[in-house]
């Protein structure tokens, strides 16, 4: 008799517990097991990117202060890169906080299991 809330991954051929979904960044499934590590994963990348780009905000700085604006191009492609990826691993980052706080998961969401019920979500605290 298969657990409740858990599911099979065709990719991993494996049934996990509390399945969330198989992340291609990792090349495995984020479930029960590992999924502190999927959402430490994630803040970590997103405090890289802004450490990046407040680095290459002060470096900016002193290439205009110094006006040496010929090696600063690098510093501008830099910040742009790590901005954006900032900006889309955080907003990875808040719906994985988002779903932790309506203890759901990505499958169930996008299933929109709890949405069909007239109840709320019944693993809810």
């Amino acid at each position: 008799m298969r657990p409740i809330r858990a599911s099979h991954c065709a990719v991993c051929n494996s049934c996990f517990l509390r399945r969330d979904h198989h992340c291609p960044w990792l090349g495995t499934c984020i479930a029960l097991s590992n999924y502190k590590y999927f959402v430490l994963f994630l803040t970590h990348t997103f405090l890289l990117g802004v450490y990046d780009a407040i680095l290459c905000i002060i470096h900016l700085a002193r290439c205009w202060r110094d006006q040496t604006w010929g090696k600063s191009w690098y510093s501008w492609t830099a910040l742009v890169v790590s901005t954006i990826g900032a900006g889309f691993v955080g907003n990875l980052l808040y719906l994985h906080v988002w779903l932790m706080r309506q203890n759901v998961t990505t499958k169930e969401v996008i299933d929109e299991r709890y949405e069909k019920l007239s109840t709320p979500n019944p693993f809810a605290k």
